[in-house]
């Protein structure tokens, strides 16, 4: 135990192996990025138009001082509207646009008798 080693001390069981390290090569890891979907670019366009509008309104009422911004279909739009679309965006893209991709699992979950999706999370057994 004097004698200093490379080898780290053990408590006198078994014998330490050699303590390897698979080499992992990050860099063509890394490389191999994956490719954005269709949607993804859909989602960033969509999510983009939406700040722009956002940008304008307030750019057009605080700073430019002409009052709220009139847009050439929709009119005027509240801050409580641009809220309101944006959650109803993100609502469905991440909860809609999954269900019609996997329509399977769909039915197969809103099918079954004792689902929560289909009775609102309350138990419902009949008995048998």
């Amino acid at each position: 135990m004097g004698e200093k080693t490379d080898q780290p001390e053990t408590d006198g069981g078994t014998p330490q192996e050699d303590p390897t390290f698979e080499q992992v090569d990050w860099a063509s890891i890394d490389s191999g990025e994956t490719p954005r979907r269709k949607k993804e670019y859909v989602w960033f366009g969509i999510v983009s138009a939406w700040l722009i509008g956002v940008v304008y309104d307030v750019y057009s009422q605080h700073i430019a001082g002409t009052g709220a911004a009139e847009f050439p279909v929709v009119g005027i739009i509240s801050p409580v509207d641009w809220l309101w679309s944006i959650t109803l965006l993100v609502f469905v893209y991440y909860g809609l646009v999954p269900l019609a991709e996997n329509r399977r699992m769909t039915r197969y979950y809103l099918i079954q008798r004792e689902s929560p999706a289909v009775h609102g999370g309350r138990e419902s057994r009949k008995p048998r």
